[in-house]
């Protein structure tokens, strides 16, 4: 168990391993945390993956079990050395749930190689094999740098008709907002906003322009977004149902 750690998962997995036969094949059902947590976790996780324990991830989707809604993965592990010849230094990796990119779901692929980290090839994410260790911050990254080009493309087919001048369009974690204006009329955007589909993340867009004029939810705010976008009620609407669901990601 990692010194400090919050969470009790590795230990139980721990525990499972150090239990487990030397032919024997352990299955559990972990929270989806446990595959991207930082620190003593992650270099626990490599150290699962150096020794070749992981058979294969089952990916499951949020809202599955009765009382939460964070999304959960099976893990299904081997004792070291016990994988049959043609299963060694691979893991199966299913997802049931998917990956959003502009409100569509992609399945993983985790390929042996390829030229980048991590691509979008016809209608799968492939992660490369040597990325899994930092897979969470791969996807955020690929998240970010596509985000800023499809946000700063959207931030540039409205100026002139909405009368503003954004500076630059910068893309980062911004915790529980979506997008922030900043200081000199930069226009921030958290990443989480390239997986919502595209009328929502064009509400956020024009939401945060407006804001270049009206920096408060001001009633000449809202009169300012239905000129702009006349439906924007309702793509707001959509935004808040989205949200929840987003905190799983």
């Amino acid at each position: 168990m990692p010194e400090g750690a919050k969470k009790a998962d590795l230990m139980f997995l721990q525990h499972m391993i150090a239990c487990l036969k030397s032919d024997g094949l352990l299955a559990t059902v972990m929270p989806h945390g446990v595959l991207f947590r930082g620190g003593d976790e992650k270099r626990i996780r490599a150290g699962m993956l150096e020794d070749d324990l992981v058979e294969a991830v089952i990916g499951l989707a949020p809202n599955l079990f009765y009382g939460t809604g964070i999304p959960a993965a099976i893990l299904i592990l081997r004792n070291k050395g016990a994988k049959p010849a043609n299963r060694q230094g691979k893991v199966l990796f299913i997802n049931g749930e998917g990956f959003l990119y502009l409100g569509r779901s992609y399945r993983l692929k985790i390929v042996d190689s390829q030229d980048e980290a991590l691509k979008l090839v016809a209608g799968y994410f492939c992660l490369r094999k040597d990325a899994l260790p930092r897979a969470r911050e791969t996807f955020i990254r690929w998240y970010a740098e596509r985000g800023r080009v499809w946000l700063t493309a959207k931030v540039r087919e409205h100026p002139q008709r909405m009368e503003v001048a954004p500076a630059d369009v910068r893309v980062q974690d911004l915790g529980y907002r979506w997008g922030p204006c900043g200081k000199g009329n930069r226009v921030y955007f958290h990443w989480k906003t390239i997986l919502l589909p595209r009328p929502i993340a064009e509400y956020v867009v024009v939401h945060e322009l407006v804001h270049l004029h009206e920096p408060h939810h001001t009633l000449a705010f809202w009169r300012r977004m239905e000129r702009v976008m006349p439906d924007y009620e309702r793509r707001k609407k959509m935004l808040l149902l989205r949200a929840a669901d987003m905190e799983a990601h």
